[in-house]
């Protein structure tokens, strides 16, 4: 490939609103499965502050969390997702080239490159790992065009909402208004792909500063190119939230995996929040040796008890 990778960083208004277009198409509807988790609720410190965790918390995951579908060998194919793309065209030969083994691949060659340059968890960023299971087809035969940054987007996007539907956490968004009501200053640390904060906005109607978040307080795996349980990916958050006067004890991190959400945000000293309301998401992490003797401050089966504590 003559250009370098595409990145997150070359995305404009039009793809963000294509990518939009296609989670609001593409999204079905979803209920939580119950966990036969207790809730528990006895908040006996301060609050100045609410961070969240995505995918099996603000957002119920059809596989989980983000990232499952696309390590799994899940037969997507080219052709499922090209209507309005450059590819619509090509002969069916082309178009119906399994995608999940190159992408296994391509990730695991991304996850390479971040640990020989130091990171602890690497993240991927989807948009060059598309481009690169693209660009490794074109040299294959198997696609014999080339591709815009648009329909990269298209068929991304399309891919993840279909290997992994997301739907709003019942109750979730009436807690952000309510808290937003109250001034709490609000963010996220999570796992993410752009598609992440595009797919919040188009579920809930609202932008994410409608929704109460501060830019400057959200931190998203992709763009740091690190994912959980690493802990550098609450360093600005929390460095923010000092620079306001909030110090991480004064922080509640809501999110439903215990060594992600749980273990790691307590390494900073926050109070945590495990959000236990659906069997898809959540994760026990029983016999992970940071976890086994790990409670967090609140166990959390509905999004409405947090309301009710704040």
């Amino acid at each position: 490939m003559d250009r370098a990778d595409y990145t997150w960083k070359d995305l404009r208004k039009d793809e963000h609103d294509l990518a939009a277009s296609v989670i609001g198409r593409e999204a079905v509807r979803l209920a939580p499965i119950p966990t036969g988790q207790s809730p528990r609720l006895n908040m006996d410190f301060p609050v100045r502050a609410v961070l969240f965790d995505v995918y099996g918390t603000l957002l119920i995951s059809g596989t989980g969390d983000i990232g499952l579908a696309r390590e799994k060998e899940n037969n997507f194919i080219l052709d499922a997702g090209m209507e309005g793309t450059e590819f619509s065209r090509l002969p069916r030969e082309y178009r119906c080239q399994d995608l999940a083994g190159s992408m296994k691949s391509i990730i695991e060659e991304f996850h390479g490159e971040q640990r020989r340059k130091g990171a602890d968890y690497p993240e991927v960023d989807i948009i060059t790992v598309w481009d690169r299971v693209l660009s490794r087809f074109k040299e294959e035969r198997f696609i014999a065009t080339d591709y815009s940054l648009r329909s990269l987007v298209h068929l991304a996007t399309y891919h993840e909402i279909i290997s992994n539907p997301v739907w709003e956490m019942p109750g979730a968004f009436d807690l952000l208004s309510r808290l937003r009501e109250k001034d709490y200053p609000l963010g996220i640390v999570s796992n993410a792909q752009f598609y992440t904060p595009l797919t919040l906005e188009k579920l809930s109607g609202r932008s994410l500063e409608e929704l109460g978040f501060s830019p400057e307080l959200c931190s998203w795996s992709y763009r740091l190119l690190l994912g959980k349980p690493s802990r550098d990916l609450f360093r600005t958050p929390l460095e923010e939230l000092k620079n306001r006067g909030i110090s991480p004890e004064e922080v509640l991190y809501v999110g439903n995996d215990m060594l992600n959400d749980i273990y790691t945000s307590r390494l900073w000293g926050c109070r945590t929040a495990l959000f236990a309301g659906d069997q898809r998401s959540l994760r026990l992490r029983e016999d992970d040796d940071r976890c086994s003797a790990l409670e967090p401050d609140l166990i959390l089966t509905d999004m409405n008890q947090l309301k009710e504590l704040l």
